[in-house]
């Protein structure tokens, strides 16, 4: 189905588009495994817009749905120091009553901002 406003299809159609194509990839030896580069290939052999905001979605359906891709699906779960960086400050947060957080890391390009419990998933 396609989205009139924005002319993309639907989360459930782009994910039933993607799926084969990922399932492709990983039979075929690839190592990492890009939404977005298969969203391209998409877009170019099919003409099909697929939204970006779908993505993440995307990602975690094949995770779910395909363990075996779980470690060639690119996600952007953050390397393990950024992990512990996380969790030390949901801990202070939440000793000092904050519901809220935001992080800024050191390289200053990612920022992550929200409630306590959204924060400490990132540490997941």
């Amino acid at each position: 189905m396609t989205n009139k406003s924005t002319n993309s299809v639907d989360l459930e159609t782009a994910y039933a588009l993607l799926e084969p194509r990922a399932l492709k990839a990983a039979g075929e030896g690839e190592q990492r495994i890009s939404v977005q580069a298969l969203a391209e290939d998409e877009r170019r052999e099919s003409h099909t817009s697929l939204n970006h905001n779908h993505f993440k979605a995307i990602a975690k359906r094949l995770i779910s749905n395909h363990p075996a891709l779980a470690d060639l699906i690119e996600t952007r779960k953050p390397p393990q120091t950024d992990r512990f960086a996380i969790v030390q400050v949901v801990k202070k947060a939440e000793a000092k009553g904050f519901r809220c957080v935001s992080i800024t890391f050191s390289d200053g390009n990612r920022r992550f901002t929200g409630s306590i419990d959204t924060i400490r998933k990132l540490a997941l």
